[in-house]
């Protein structure tokens, strides 16, 4: 029997916090029973802790990034059930863990929220890091096949990555982390709600993803992109497991003969940006501040890395019951199809590995920093809901940014009508708007995952690739194709594209026409009529 008291006050990050551990007797009439301890830590580097028995102290290499931890051993044997005894410690510590008792004498730590990679994270600050390529502690059921592992399938060489963490993502960042990658996601991606939760259950169970930069790899690093599949109206009731996305990783690594050194999202949208923070948490992968095309597209082709000439395949597909396939083709819209017919038997909702890449390749090939973008969107939003104004708050951060650069309010009004449907993998349709000062004027927003095309009164005001978003007129909250309902009060922005998938060999993929729209391209600079 155990009783655990953590945190009873818990600051943000770099400031204070206070724990109680307490630890009932576990083994009555032992010659050694384990009591409890007081813990007090202070800027998660100093402690002090208070034992009503002689304790033993331990350091020892815990946890799958190697992190030292210090330890509660326990009361030693002789002192009986007698409190005659009594101890005290303190310290200060780089990774300082909740102390706990173990039952069978054995030392058991679990590292607590921030704190999880703090030695790591400091010596980053300081220009100092060096990410090892590590192996995962925890092994899924799936993974524990001897020699076919995902142990086997994440690097453990002794060549390391030489570069700093850019990213610091802690479990209280993943709100506003979400809320941005749902509103680059341009209504695609999938909940973005199930996939926070998600990521919150994994940084608690393994740990924070080390995020880094792409010039933090060498050039023959081995980076594959990792995410989810499927329709968006499928993925709110259908979501990854764990061992689905474990086995994704260890058939690309099985299929290509080599380990994989880092991960990378293939889209900055909705779950698609919080299942690759589950895939790093889980394997100790690094997880590139990037992805593959600065916002969502519904199919594979329509990635920079495609447009750079890499190959899709092999690409790796597996559902909720482990059933997998490797798909290998000559071109992205073949692996496509045969993809899409595969998630279809699947149930549209499936983990997915594919585009492995060098790390060379990954510098040139990617949208950069979109991670760190999403978060400064989401935060923004935060912003402008304190002074009351989110949406202006919002764009004003878009505007700011080096990958978009340009914003703008299109349409303020309430959703009237709604077609959607899910068909040939997809959920397709369109939803019409009705003007809040003006009735008479009406919005039509065609989807195919994400938003594709805005027309109002038949004029067009935006078009794919550049970004649809249409968020919540009072507190800008995204709100995905799925979230679409009647009578909400929104408000319709327009955000100009990367510029890296507006280059004419990317237009060949992400065009207007690419999506059966009988419109040719019009960046959103470049059209008229102002905001409403």
């Amino acid at each position: 029997m155990r009783a655990l008291a953590w945190p009873l006050v818990s600051m943000r990050e770099n400031l204070w916090r206070f724990g109680v551990c307490i630890q009932v007797p576990v083994a009555v009439g032992a010659s050694f029973p384990r009591w409890g301890c007081l813990e007090l830590v202070f800027r998660d580097r100093f402690w002090l802790g208070v034992c009503p028995a002689a304790v033993g102290l331990a350091l020892e290499k815990s946890s799958s990034r190697g992190q030292k931890v210090l330890t509660w051993n326990g009361c030693p044997r002789g002192a009986g059930s007698s409190l005659a005894g009594a101890g005290a410690w303190a310290g200060t510590w780089s990774a300082p863990a909740v102390i706990r008792g173990s039952n069978r004498g054995r030392n058991k730590v679990r590292n607590r929220d921030s704190r999880q990679n703090r030695a790591a994270r400091d010596g980053a600050r300081k220009g100092c890091m060096t990410l090892g390529k590590t192996k995962l502690a925890k092994l899924t059921d799936v993974s524990k096949q001897k020699n076919t592992g995902l142990e086997a399938a994440t690097s453990s060489n002794g060549a390391a990555m030489n570069g700093c963490p850019v990213l610091e993502l802690s479990e209280s960042d993943l709100t506003d982390f979400a809320m941005g990658a749902a509103f680059l996601g341009a209504g695609g991606g999938g909940d973005p709600y199930i996939g926070q939760l998600m990521a919150k259950h994994a940084i608690r169970e393994f740990g924070h993803p080390m995020i880094i930069d792409a010039d933090s790899l060498p050039d023959d690093a081995t980076v594959v992109m990792v995410g989810m599949l499927g329709a968006p109206t499928v993925l709110t009731e259908k979501a990854a497991a764990g061992p689905d996305i474990d086995l994704a990783i260890q058939r690309m690594s099985e299929r290509l003969g080599r380990p994989i050194d880092a991960l990378m999202p293939i889209e900055i949208g909705g779950v698609n940006s919080t299942v690759p923070i589950v895939a790093s948490a889980r394997s100790g992968l690094p997880l590139l501040n990037a992805d593959g095309m600065g916002r969502a597209f519904p199919e594979i082709q329509m990635v920079v890395m495609n447009f750079e000439g890499l190959s899709a395949t092999p690409f790796v597909i597996v559902d909720e019951h482990l059933n997998s396939a490797i798909v290998d083709t000559k071109t992205a819209p073949d692996a496509e199809a045969f993809v899409r017919t595969i998630a279809v038997h699947m149930g549209l909702s499936c983990m997915v590995t594919g585009y492995p890449m060098t790390g060379a390749e990954a510098k040139r090939a990617t949208v950069r920093n979109t991670l760190s973008v999403a978060l400064d969107i989401g935060r923004s939003i935060v912003r402008g809901r304190r002074t009351g104004d989110p949406v202006g708050e919002l764009i004003g951060a878009l505007c700011a940014t080096d990958i978009y650069g340009y914003a703008r309010e299109i349409f303020d009004g309430k959703l009237i009508d709604l077609q959607r449907d899910t068909a040939t993998g997809f959920s397709v349709g369109q939803a019409e708007f009705e003007g809040l000062s003006d009735p008479q004027r009406r919005l039509l927003v065609k989807f195919q995952n994400e938003y594709l095309i805005a027309l109002e009164n038949d004029a067009l005001r935006a078009v794919v690739p550049d970004l649809i978003a249409i968020v919540d007129r009072e507190t800008a909250e995204p709100i995905p194709v799925e979230a679409l309902r009647y009578g909400q009060r929104v408000k319709v922005l327009a955000v100009a594209a990367p510029k890296i998938i507006t280059t004419p060999q990317a237009l060949a993929s992400v065009s207007p026409r690419c999506f059966g729209l009988d419109v040719d391209y019009q960046p959103i600079r470049s059209l008229a009529g102002g905001a409403s």
